[in-house]
């Protein structure tokens, strides 16, 4: 280690994000790749699943996903807590359906029970809406009230 007349040498003279740099780099030299572990996973919650069917494949993938937001929004029930809308892992286009997680069972079961009475329509078609029952996904139990 080479040191200055005050005895300081490059690494006490460093910033800290540079000393961390240090240590990882000597780290690895010694032992190899660094395993860096994850956070603890979050709890597990309850939310009650639609799979909405019937979905337009010729829209891009984040067109769908706003036009699905804007007909959850636009129906006089509770917004649903999560929408995902699944898409080809290669081009991006969607597959024609999405998920919708809702926070109670009382409010999936009102926009079921909607669809097959009244219908609900996007782009004048008729989608079909198939009860997926309850499913567990990680978030907090805080989550709903941030959406």
């Amino acid at each position: 280690d080479v040191q200055n007349k005050a005895g300081e040498t490059a690494f006490t003279r460093s910033s800290e994000l540079v000393q961390d740099i240090m240590h990882r780099f000597v780290q690895n030299r010694k032992m190899g790749h660094q395993i860096d572990f994850p956070l603890p996973p979050s709890p597990l919650r309850v939310v009650y699943r639609l799979r909405v069917e019937k979905l337009p494949m010729l829209l891009r993938r984040v067109d769908l996903e706003e036009q699905v937001l804007h007909l959850f929004a636009r129906l006089p029930h509770e917004k649903p807590l999560r929408i995902t809308v699944p898409g080809d892992p290669i081009w991006g286009w969607p597959r024609g359906y999405c998920y919708a997680d809702f926070a109670q069972k009382n409010q999936a079961a009102a926009v079921f029970t909607m669809s097959k009475i009244e219908g609900i329509y996007m782009f004048r078609r008729q989608l079909a809406i198939i009860n997926e029952g309850v499913h567990r996904i990680r978030g907090q139990a805080g989550d709903a009230e941030k959406e």
